[in-house]
């Protein structure tokens, strides 16, 4: 019996800590490479800074309990999407869901991320029908960004008739303008207004948040993967992996490093 008993506790001084008590990893076969994850300078969601945000701390909380690994690639939005199309990347982060998108992505829902208008106060512009009828103000876009209501869109459409919208590629660009007073209004999250507003001396305490899209109930944002690299299947896989996340708290978690309750709240970010 002593000679069993050593044996046994010399088997478990041989296996190290880290296999006796390791968690279950998923393997997925979609995973067996690298996922490519396209990402753009977006407020709180990716920091360009320090390549970190809520899409970088969700997709590593995968990796964790996954084989996934996932390679993040800086680059235009409107790029982005030229890539997944094509299936040159595999992962596009963040965006809102359309017809368009949908016919060569799959896509899966993670918040709201609802669109407003961040304008001076003392401009005296409290509609959409009071900024187009100032022939002197201009709006800031970003090349390529859907915003996810037909309220803006049209908006915008009227002025780029009348060259009175600024195309940058990058969100730091426009906000930079709107301080400067180079366009006298932009859209954004609260996820982008938020950090900008922090940053940027020169827009604290001097501008509004408006709701011009009034249109829209839903404003569903999240991951596009390319149908290129996903089958359906696969797909499903994956956005099982999501909603384990999301019924688990950590995506709210991930949410609140950056956002107050109240401010999830008011700004609609989750349902």
């Amino acid at each position: 019996m002593n000679t069993l008993i050593k044996f046994i506790l010399y088997i478990f001084i041989l296996i190290p800590n880290s296999l006796l008590f390791a968690k279950e990893i998923m393997n997925y076969s979609f995973c067996n490479k690298p996922l490519s994850v396209a990402v753009y300078e977006n407020g709180f969601l990716y920091i360009t800074e320090n390549k970190s945000g809520i899409i970088v701390d969700v997709l590593n909380e995968i990796s964790k309990k996954t084989n996934c690994k996932f390679n993040f690639i800086l680059m235009p939005r409107a790029r982005s999407w030229i890539e997944l199309k094509s299936g040159r990347i595999d992962i596009s982060a963040s965006g809102f869901m359309s017809s368009e998108r949908e016919s060569y992505s799959y896509i899966i829902k993670m918040w709201n991320k609802k669109n407003f208008i961040l304008i001076r106060k003392n401009m005296k512009v409290n509609t959409i029908e009071d900024f187009i009828k100032n022939k002197k103000l201009e709006v800031g876009i970003v090349r390529g960004t859907y915003h996810g209501s037909k309220n803006i869109e049209d908006f915008i459409e009227k002025l780029r008739k009348e060259n009175r919208v600024q195309e940058s590629s990058e969100q730091t660009n426009i906000y930079l303008k709107l301080a400067n007073n180079r366009v006298q209004g932009i859209f954004g999250n609260i996820f982008v207004i938020k950090k900008y507003m922090s940053e940027i001396k020169e827009l604290q305490g001097n501008f509004e948040i408006l709701d011009w899209a009034l249109d829209d109930e839903k404003f569903k944002s999240g991951i596009f993967l390319s149908k290129k690299t996903f089958n359906n299947e696969n797909f499903k896989k994956f956005e099982e992996i999501i909603d384990n996340l999301k019924k688990n708290g950590l995506i709210k978690k991930y949410i609140k490093k950056y956002l107050t309750e109240e401010e999830i709240i008011k700004f609609k970010v989750l349902d």
